[in-house]
């Protein structure tokens, strides 16, 4: 994966609002967590951090745990037996290990039964249904493939 493959301002955040994360909790983690490494939260520019950036990462590198986050699959009658395909599609997650985000693009393939997922629900079906959803990485790949399909995942680890 080279650099220009992913890149955070292509996802969508979820705002902290319309989260249904803690906020407050989320809130006085990231405070702690500043304050762990002898920041001084409430000193610009961090109290933006803590109150709105914070949680807003939280929010949106967990979406998928939440039941919100699964797609509403419809299927459709399939009118042939063709290969559908489809590429670079964003995924994010925090790593269940270390707590440090992982992202990349998946890439998908599968040749459809009798019925067929339309191409804008793909995404969401094959990666995104798994991506915001604390993982190893390594794990993400295997388990995001159904019968009939398959895939590759290109991943960056925040780990050092």
């Amino acid at each position: 994966m080279t650099d220009n493959q992913f890149h955070y301002e292509e996802t969508t955040a979820v705002p902290v609002e319309d989260s249904e994360i803690d906020l407050e909790k989320a809130r006085r983690g990231t405070r702690l967590l500043l304050e762990a490494i002898g920041e001084e939260p409430n000193e610009a520019p961090l109290t933006e951090t803590f109150e709105r950036r914070g949680p807003e990462i939280l929010a949106t590198l967990t979406e998928g745990t939440r039941e919100t986050a699964k797609p509403d699959l419809r299927t459709f009658e399939a009118d042939a037996d063709e290969l559908v395909v489809k590429t670079e599609i964003p995924i994010y997650s925090l790593c269940e290990h270390h707590l440090l985000p992982f992202f990349g693009v998946a890439h998908i393939d599968y040749r459809p039964g009798e019925e067929i997922v339309g191409l804008s629900k793909l995404p969401a079906t094959c990666a995104g249904i798994h991506a915001g959803k604390y993982d190893f990485d390594r794990r993400r790949g295997a388990r995001s493939h159904s019968q009939g399909s398959c895939g590759d995942v290109q991943a960056v680890h925040g780990v050092l």
